[in-house]
């Protein structure tokens, strides 16, 4: 049994509900049959006339309770209450008491009143009044309010009888509620009725905290710490519907719901509907960032019918279609399915080159291995880790098994994926008399018990010869260490050599333990987990970094919208790749169907993204990185066919406009997806939008990329100081012929840079090294900035470009925080800005310093630091009277010079605007304090 959770839910429109079922799909909650529901009456009702054929009708029966307006009763007609006495289910007293009342009413004047005098109650509907039909569908709703309830709570229960007014199974609850003072609506989707029913009953409960825990399975201890049962409190139940609603299946034929670019795209409608009226269908296709990029509206044949719906996506990319059908204007029923459309020009993966990538499948049973056949073709991975069996797997059905899966490696072998058996768990018969736990499959395995070799033995005379990798254990949930099973391990490796040919050996880890070096012919399975970003993966995977080591990756949690988890696993995936990572993979991502109506199995955005990834990274290694703007970046990856990643750093998503020489010509932008845009260059650049989604460009002039990648100043590093410093700019001919052209700097104007330029020539695989003398003005900001340098040359072709070359300025014998804060003046009652300067001596001997700061309309302050010896730190403080009003949105200079020198520290501190705020203009409040 199980514990329903009490929750507190909104009230839901009744405008809605006062013509037509909801038409969200709420869970329903299902437990298994208890008791039949037995009536005080029964021999009685047996002969009652059975009810008129209303299923005919859209809405089944209403119960408003009404009727007692013109015929006064204590309970509506055709109810009663269900007493313990009587039907022998406990917990249900003759305390308290259940009547019409016109106290309170959702609509109309009357409801169902409950008074709790202690113990649970119910009344119910029994079989024979509210008649169905096999093959339809129902939705049974009810509005319900409490008032005064502590640990009790409200339900709707409801079940499918046969004609002989037994239940058929199941009962369908709603959850246990507390509604206080307000009307919430409950609601159950029940679904496709069986041959077998012909009558639903339905119950109406308040249900005592204990009850529920009982239901639940609670020990007496458990019962022993439970507050109180309620002994006053009241519920209202009213507006009991039962509609008829139409079964629709809506997807497609294709598994995971996957097309190819050039094929024919559409989903089907197939419905199912005993009421004749006619239907509309509304069908919204949306991208993966929500985008409308499709509507359509398609009348359905009322009785039922099988209609095919072309949809026009012809971008690479994952879709959601959804369909809402409508009676009259009144909603029925609401239905999505995702959809993935592959770009089928790049379909011909190398299986071979490095990097490689896969996938992890599922643990299926056999009867879905043909559907995870089919969604591996699609993908079309270097590699698959097969789950062969799980803890649930039964040894007797060895046989069995075996035959399904030499079908499934022999299809994943004819389109050269690599099959990789794992044996992820043991069976509970197995581990049991060995006193293990299911997951400890390395030391079941690994004992010197024949007993277990004779379990595995099978499996190697039937995949030895075709299967080289296999792995014992799960990479998910509890791991070993490697360090400590040693001898296990090569127990299991020595098993293998006897079956496979030059067999490899996979035992899962995780990314951050420290593990002895793997035996030789074992290989060790790293799942990096989703917390590890992507410029942490170098670190994780330094470990690792070797051809064997299956590296997986941890998706991201589904919380996290689908272009965001794309982006994330895209970007750690090529830092892996950064990083020297050879082998990777991930857990197929993949929905699988939760109803044979609401939903198809389909795969998710990151499996679609994973293909393009690994074909946009196989075969390629890391070449270098562009000079780019501060948050964007571009890496260079060299191979048969050389390519560019490029990608912004903006959490926000937001885009940013780059302007890049790529090539002389049109290069191809390609995304996560396979998406395409060829952009060609206007005014000597190509114009690229960057965003966190990182776009693979191909087409480019690699050797005049590799020698923007190579530009680079020497030093990187300046001292902030009024007296010229020498600089030389570093550009290495990475064209195979002479180059020769014009450097000039046409940025920093404050700056003194000398020669603004002049001519060079490289001779080919040469280095030219072009001398710049710079001063800087007093004016200077510490810390990193550009130096934006042009470039004119010809090296075989013409070309010319800007590059910005990072550079920093900095004191080095200095450290300097300056900060600001709000504080209202003692004198003047305004608010001012302080700034605070701290200084520490990082070199070897004392300093003669001044801090300063500066802000417009204020008159520059000084402060002394006089001898500031090393190590040492002193503070000084500035204050700008009136500085929030003043100052809002401006900016403060601060910072320390040297008395007797030129050396200067300055940094720019910003104020926000804040003038909006009641206090900045004046008004009473107390000191607030911000840096």
């Amino acid at each position: 049994m199980r514990l329903f959770p009490i929750l507190l839910l909104a009230p839901l429109s009744t405008s809605v509900w006062a013509a037509a079922p909801n038409p969200a799909d709420p869970p329903t909650v299902k437990r298994p049959p208890g008791s039949s529901l037995v009536m005080p009456d029964k021999e009685k009702r047996s002969n009652q006339r059975v009810a008129d054929l209303s299923s005919l009708r859209r809405l089944v029966r209403e119960f408003d309770f009404e009727d007692a307006e013109r015929f006064p009763a204590e309970m509506p007609r055709d109810w009663f209450r269900l007493l313990s006495a009587a039907t022998g289910r406990p917990g249900f007293p003759d305390f308290g008491k259940v009547e019409l009342s016109d106290a309170i009413a959702r609509e109309g004047k009357w409801a169902l009143q409950y008074t709790l005098v202690g113990g649970s109650m119910s009344t119910a509907v029994p079989p024979g009044i509210i008649r169905i039909f096999p093959g339809s569908r129902y939705r049974i709703s009810c509005w319900v309010r409490t008032q005064g309830l502590q640990h009790s709570a409200v339900r709707m229960v409801a079940r499918m009888h046969d004609r002989d007014g037994k239940p058929t199974g199941e009962e369908f609850l709603t959850e246990a509620i507390r509604s206080e003072d307000e009307w919430t609506q409950v609601r159950i989707d029940l679904p496709e009725v069986a041959q077998r029913a012909s009558d639903i009953s339905l119950e109406l409960e308040l249900t005592q905290g204990s009850l529920l825990a009982m239901e639940a399975g609670a020990s007496e201890a458990e019962l022993d710490r439970l507050p109180a049962d309620d002994i006053t409190g009241t519920a209202w139940f009213d507006d009991v519907e039962i509609w008829q609603i139409p079964s629709i299946r809506f997807g497609n034929q294709n598994a995971a719901q996957v097309f190819g670019a050039d094929g024919n795209r559409e989903v089907e409608i197939e419905l199912r509907d005993l009421v004749s009226d006619e239907l509309v269908a509304d069908i919204t296709v949306t991208d993966i960032d929500g985008n409308v990029v499709h509507t359509a509206k398609i009348p359905l044949p009322g009785a039922g019918a099988l209609v095919k719906v072309p949809l026009p996506m012809v971008e690479p990319g994952t879709y959601t279609a959804s369909l809402t059908v409508t009676a009259d204007g009144m909603v029925l029923a609401r239905r999505n399915v995702d959809l993935a459309v592959l770009d089928q020009d790049r379909d011909n993966a190398a299986h071979g080159a490095i990097p490689r990538f896969g996938v992890i499948l599922p643990a299926s049973p056999d009867s879905e291995l043909a559907t995870m056949r089919s969604i591996v073709r699609e993908i079309d991975p270097d590699f698959a880790i097969v789950p062969a069996w799980t803890s649930d797997f039964e040894p007797v059905r060895t046989d069995h098994r075996i035959a399904a899966m030499r079908d499934f490696v022999d299809s994943l072998l004819d389109r050269r994926i690599e099959p990789m058996l794992a044996i992820t768990g043991v069976p509970a018969s197995l581990a049991s008399p060995r006193h293990l736990d299911r997951w400890q499959s390395l030391e079941y395995f690994g004992d010197d018990d024949t007993s277990a070799q004779l379990q595995l033995e099978p499996w190697l005379l039937a995949f030895g010869q075709h299967v080289e990798r296999w792995q014992i254990g799960d990479s998910v949930g509890p791991v070993l260490r490697a360090s400590s099973d040693r001898d296990a391990v090569m127990r299991i490796r020595a098993m293998l050599d006897q079956r496979v040919a030059g067999p490899v050996l996979l035992t899962p880890t995780e990314a951050d333990r420290d593990e002895a070096p793997a035996p030789p012919g074992v290989a060790r399975h790293v799942r990096v987990p989703w917390s590890a970003r992507p410029s942490t993966m170098a670190d994780y995977l330094e470990p690792w970094r070797d051809d064997e080591t299956v590296v997986t990756f941890e998706l991201a949690p589904e919380s996290i919208s689908d272009r965001m988890r794309v982006d994330d696993l895209a970007m750690r995936a090529i830092h892996a790749w950064r990083s020297g990572a050879r082998t990777m993979a991930i857990d197929l991502a993949w929905k699988p169907a939760n109803s044979a109506e609401s939903r198809s199995s389909s795969l998710r955005g990151e499996a679609i993204a994973w293909r393009e990834i690994g074909r946009s990274l196989s075969g390629r290694t890391f070449a270098g990185e562009l000079p780019m703007p501060p948050g964007l970046h571009g890496w260079l990856a060299e191979g048969a066919s050389p390519a560019l990643i490029v990608w912004s750093d903006d959490a926000g998503g937001e885009s940013v406009l780059a302007e890049l020489l790529l090539a002389n010509g049109a290069v191809t932008a390609i995304d996560p997806f396979g998406r395409r845009t060829v952009l060609s260059p206007e005014n000597g650049a190509h114009q690229v939008r960057l965003s966190p989604t990182p776009l693979f460009i191909e087409g480019i002039d690699f050797p005049l990329l590799r020698m923007i990648a190579s530009a680079h100043l020497e030093p990187a590093e300046l001292e902030s100081r009024r007296s010229p410093q020498e600089v030389k700019l570093i550009l290495k001919n990475t064209f195979g012929v002479a180059m020769s052209g014009t450097v000039a700097i046409s940025d920093q104007q404050n700056w003194e840079i000398a020669p603004r330029g002049q001519p060079f020539s490289i001779p080919p695989g040469g280095e030219g090294r072009i001398p710049l003398r710079i001063s800087l003005p007093r004016s200077t900001i510490v810390g990193p900035t550009n130096l934006v340098v042009r470039l004119e040359w010809m090296a075989g072709e013409n070309y010319a470009t800007s590059i910005p070359l990072h550079m920093s300025v900095r004191w080095p014998e200095v450290e300097v925080q300056s900060s600001w804060r709000f504080a209202r003046s003692v004198d003047t009652g305004k608010i001012d800005v302080v700034v605070t300067v701290a200084v520490t001596n990082r070199g070897a001997r004392s300093l003669d310093l001044e801090a300063f700061a500066l802000a417009r309309d204020y008159t520059q302050t000084r402060r002394p630091i006089l001898k500031l010896g090393a190590g040492e730190t002193a503070m000084r403080v500035f204050q700008f009277p009136d500085g929030a009003r003043r100052l809002s949105g401006g900016q403060v200079f601060a910072g320390v010079s040297e008395m007797e020198g030129e050396r200067r520290h300055t940094s720019q501190l910003l104020v926000p605007p804040l003038l909006s705020l009641p206090w900045a203009t004046g008004e009473s409040r107390t000191t607030v304090a911000a840096e």
